[in-house]
């Protein structure tokens, strides 16, 4: 059995850099975010490989198995819902 694959398109233009609420380009990576996660949810998978990019391709993955394991982790570590306002983690969870 093959495991399923998917991309998440990421913007390649300077919309959406500027600074908000401190944060430089929140506004982009808030929304290419929201769709890394939208894409994770539609396969609720067990298991998730990242290729390409730097580290901060890692957040949705590990958010998302934060979300799902969450009563093995520590609240602290939950605390990236407070940054993902508007975008929920895992819908009808």
């Amino acid at each position: 059995m093959t495991d399923p694959t998917a991309a998440v398109p990421v913007a390649m233009s300077g919309d959406g850099l500027a600074e908000r609420d401190g944060i430089e380009a929140k506004a982009i990576v808030l929304e290419q975010l929201g769709r890394a996660l939208e894409v994770i949810g539609q396969h609720d998978p067990a298991r998730i490989v990242t290729l390409g990019g730097e580290c901060s391709v890692s957040v949705a993955p590990f958010s998302y198995r934060a979300f799902t394991v969450a009563e093995f982790i520590p609240r602290q570590v939950i605390s990236l819902q407070q940054l993902l306002t508007g975008f929920p983690l895992i819908s009808g969870r």
